[in-house]
């Protein structure tokens, strides 16, 4: 299999080399990309910076029998502080010290109290009853049902957050006219029983009680949430998971221990030690990683190689695609505004030549939100077969101006996405588009959402749900780059989030599908599965234990690892 994949690899970098040399004066652009950059994960977040971290002072190697666990902060962690986790909860060591009202099984299909000693939801869908449990915060002051409401009312605050966790706070009652400061009256405090009441249904809210971290009220009480990745509480935060953060030492390492506070089992590992290192490969070599998520090819067959580290597979719903700008420097249309031109460019991208040569075995081409070989997928649509001459007679028929540069930008900082990156412009070179491949320089999320310098910029999606591609659509981030959306399209993922029969449901999303195809939106790439890998040599599992989407927060009976 790796022999393939090498030859794979080596035969689309010579494709792209030859398309390049025979672009002729149609291949103007030019690639300032880093390709010297050791492999990196390509599981980084949606919309949190790539850049590669690196260390001030070397981390210490590992010492044997030493009852830590060691983990690396690169483009899916921080450096330098604590993570936010209302952009994206997970990332594993985000599990281990923050707490929602409920948490999931490793499919997302159960629920259970964590903060929340029990719950219940009303027949009709739209209270939810959360009792509270006797947890405390690592400073010791017990978590109570008024961080709860103080946690949603913050929410409705933020200016950087899941779509998912903002789209469920939308529809508790009372939300569209919350203000800074005011009281949210759709929750309602008892004693220790907290009551959401929702303004419609929302399938998908028990899961996103699952994930919304609580935060603490009599810390954070009086902040400007308008900035909240920038509080100084993200340098030493109050927590209340089985860790707390005991050390930051900003750009080498993080040092969380178990909370003496934590009223759950007490874990068996005694320390976690998050080093800012840049290359996980590296840092595996040297002892200094002992559990990875990836889908860099690099890095699974390097991983793959050692043989201390024991694979997992993880069938996830991970995005790989462009978001479109669809306007000017000026705040204008620009030619991008036109569908028929976005969906030329998806015919003019051989997606599944990519997918062969750097993603063979766990990459699939997706043409909208639904996924091929999954239940949900609607056969019917178009697939958006690669046909460089029907893209450039579309091109010429919408009026297109081949004089025009297309900026392509992306911010994952491994080698195989700057290839495929590079592939795509050579691509569109070959049907007269000039283009310009760059990798962001600075933060990603500033980059797409506030810079905006871009026609066409790569995006991962790690999605908890299909609900949580849709939700991008009525995003606020999402009306910078689209303006406002068709009405119809926007109504039916609205009627898709507030529905619970599933026949119902899926016959909504039939449609979604063949609406998003006709309206492209985004434009499609490919998805592709991600790989665990757990040094087994110093890490023993519990029997029987199940992975999940490693960037979404589960049970992952962590209490019971243990360190050999």
């Amino acid at each position: 299999m790796r022999k393939k994949f090498a030859s794979f690899v080596a035969l689309a970098l010579a494709c792209v080399m030859t398309l390049a040399a025979c672009g002729g004066s149609g291949n103007t652009g030019t690639t300032t990309a880093d390709t010297s950059a050791a492999a990196t994960s390509e599981a980084a977040p949606a919309e949190t910076s790539a850049a590669e971290a690196t260390t001030t002072a070397e981390a210490e190697p590992a010492a044997e029998n030493e009852n830590v666990l060691y983990y690396i902060a690169t483009g899916d962690g921080t450096a330098e502080r604590v993570n936010n986790p209302f952009n994206n909860r997970a990332r594993f060591f985000c599990n281990l010290i923050w707490r929602s009202l409920l948490t999931a099984d490793a499919d997302f299909a159960t629920f259970k109290g964590d903060l929340a000693s029990d719950y219940s939801v009303s027949d009709d869908g739209l209270t939810y009853t959360f009792t509270m449990g006797d947890a405390k915060w690592s400073d010791g002051e017990p978590v109570t049902a008024e961080d709860v409401k103080f946690t949603f009312e913050m929410l409705l605050q933020l200016t950087s957050i899941n779509s998912n966790y903002a789209n469920a706070a939308k529809q508790i009652v009372g939300a569209n006219t919350f203000e800074p400061g005011g009281d949210l009256e759709g929750i309602t405090i008892d004693g220790n029983t907290v009551t959401i009441q929702l303004d419609s249904l929302y399938a998908d809210f028990e899961k996103i009680m699952s994930q919304i971290a609580i935060m603490p009220k009599h810390v954070l009480e009086g902040e400007d949430f308008t900035v909240f990745d920038q509080l100084p509480y993200f340098d030493a935060p109050v927590t209340c998971g089985m860790y707390k953060v005991a050390e930051v030492v900003p750009n080498n390492y993080i040092i969380y221990e178990i909370d003496e506070n934590y009223n759950g089992e007490k874990p068996q590992i005694e320390k976690i030690q998050i080093n800012a290192l840049a290359d996980p490969v590296t840092a595996a070599q040297g002892g200094q990683l002992d559990f990875w998520t990836t889908n860099n090819p690099a890095e699974i067959e390097a991983f793959q190689a050692m043989d201390n580290y024991t694979e997992f597979d993880i069938n996830i719903l991970y995005y790989r695609y462009f978001v479109v700008n669809t306007f000017d420097a000026d705040g204008n249309p620009n030619a991008l505004a036109d569908p028929k031109v976005r969906q030329a460019l998806v015919y003019a991208i051989d997606r599944q030549a990519i997918v062969d040569a750097y993603y063979d075995g766990f990459g699939v081409v997706s043409n909208s939100g639904g996924i091929p070989n999954t239940p949900e997928y609607n056969s019917g649509q178009n697939t958006f077969a690669y046909d460089p001459e029907l893209a450039k007679s579309m091109l010429e028929e919408a009026g297109f101006d081949f004089s025009q540069t297309l900026r392509l930008r992306y911010y994952s900082g491994d080698q195989t996405t700057a290839n495929f990156m590079e592939a795509i412009g050579a691509m569109l070179n070959e049907i007269g588009i000039q283009t310009d491949v760059m990798k962001f320089e600075n933060d990603a999320t500033q980059e797409l959402w506030t810079l905006r310098n871009y026609e066409l910029a790569q995006k991962n999606l790690s999605s908890f749900t299909f609900s949580e591609w849709y939700g991008e659509y009525i995003n606020e981030n999402y009306a910078k780059v689209l303006g406002d959306i068709d009405p119809e399209f926007a109504q039916s993922i609205q009627a898709y989030n507030t529905t619970v029969d599933a026949a119902e449901r899926q016959e909504i999303f039939n449609d979604l599908q063949m609406m998003e195809q006709d309206l492209i939106y985004k434009l499609p790439l490919f998805t592709v599965n991600q790989k665990l890998f757990i040094n087994t040599d110093k890490i023993e599992l519990p029997s029987g234990l199940q992975f999940g989407n490693p960037w979404y927060n589960y049970d992952m009976q962590f209490e019971k690892w243990a360190v050999k």
